[in-house]
């Protein structure tokens, strides 16, 4: 396993748990139940150490990426100030996340709509700019996201690397006969 690899590994972590966290938050909401309050408050924490976990691996990953052919030196710098970012804001919340269940843990209160609310409504900053730095990520890679993809045909024929044309079409794009 190379830098690349673990990074690739890691950093859909933060972004997935942070998602799945703030689901949480809201069925805490709805079922006003401090219990998946916490929990969901604990995926923060642990989405926040994934986070510190993709940025550090990140660094291995770019000095392999700027090896390959057609990768954009200007996509991975975007990525990764955008990375530092994410990376500050989610480490941050994820010290808020700890303190709340620390909190929460030495009172026997009932639920804590407040903080949960608020909990909820702070957490789109940090799953945000984790999102933002994973499309910033994928254009790294992935020309269909950025557009600057290879044209598609819009014949209905298919062609090959070469841009020869498939016999095996019919013009209206439905496959032809067999011989």
């Amino acid at each position: 396993m190379n830098g690349a690899h673990l990074h690739l590994l890691v950093n859909h972590l933060p972004v997935i748990g942070s998602i799945f966290a703030i689901l949480l938050l809201v069925w805490s909401l709805a079922r006003k139940n401090t219990d998946i309050a916490r929990a969901a408050l604990g995926l923060f924490v642990i989405a926040a150490i994934t986070g510190i976990a993709a940025y550090f691996t990140g660094e291995p990953a770019e000095h392999m990426a700027e090896e390959i052919a057609g990768v954009s030196k200007n996509a991975i710098e975007t990525h990764e100030e955008s990375a530092e970012l994410a990376t500050i804001l989610l480490g941050g919340y994820g010290v808020f996340a700890l303190g709340a269940l620390i909190y929460l843990r030495k009172r026997a209160i009932e639920f804590p709509r407040k903080l949960v609310t608020f909990a909820l409504l702070l957490s789109f900053v940090p799953a945000g700019a984790m999102g933002f730095t994973a499309n910033q990520g994928g254009k790294i890679r992935h020309p269909e996201i950025t557009g600057a993809g290879a044209p598609m045909a819009t014949s209905g024929a298919s062609t090959d690397v070469a841009g020869h044309e498939d016999s095996d079409r019919a013009p209206e794009g439905r496959r032809a006969p067999r011989r």
